[in-house]
């Protein structure tokens, strides 16, 4: 049987493991040894449990506040990883206030990014 651990334990794990998975597969992407994972520190975790999330018909709770994307409340449940996550996603795709221009002046034009991030959506058979 599975141990049962809860929503933010799970969460932090999600959150994590996509955090690796995304920096991973830039480096392969650029042909680079993969980083090596840091030593782990000593210490509690944070423990700290947001005001304003709930139940959303997500697998976990996650701010109820409707203003922002499903898939950019996935990990609100966990403060301290959504923060890492968000540096990784705006990083390396919607660069944070800028996703709302429609027109980039990047290497790819919004519409390609889209693109590529809908197909790569179907290939991993995610509902996102």
């Amino acid at each position: 049987a599975m141990a049962v651990i809860g929503e933010e334990r799970y969460t932090e794990l999600v959150g994590v493991t996509a955090m690796a998975a995304a920096l991973d597969r830039f480096d392969d992407a650029l042909g680079n040894p993969r980083a090596e994972l840091p030593e782990p520190v000593a210490g509690e975790p944070a423990r700290i449990r947001p005001d304003g999330v709930g139940d959303t018909g997500a697998w976990v709770s996650q701010t109820v506040e409707k203003t922002r994307a499903n898939v950019v409340r996935t990990l609100s449940l966990v403060p301290v990883t959504n923060n890492g996550w968000r540096l990784i996603v705006d990083s390396h795709y919607t660069r944070g206030p800028q996703f709302f221009d429609l027109a980039w002046d990047r290497a790819l034009r919004r519409p390609q990014v889209e693109l590529l991030a809908a197909r790569t959506t179907v290939a991993q058979q995610c509902f996102y």
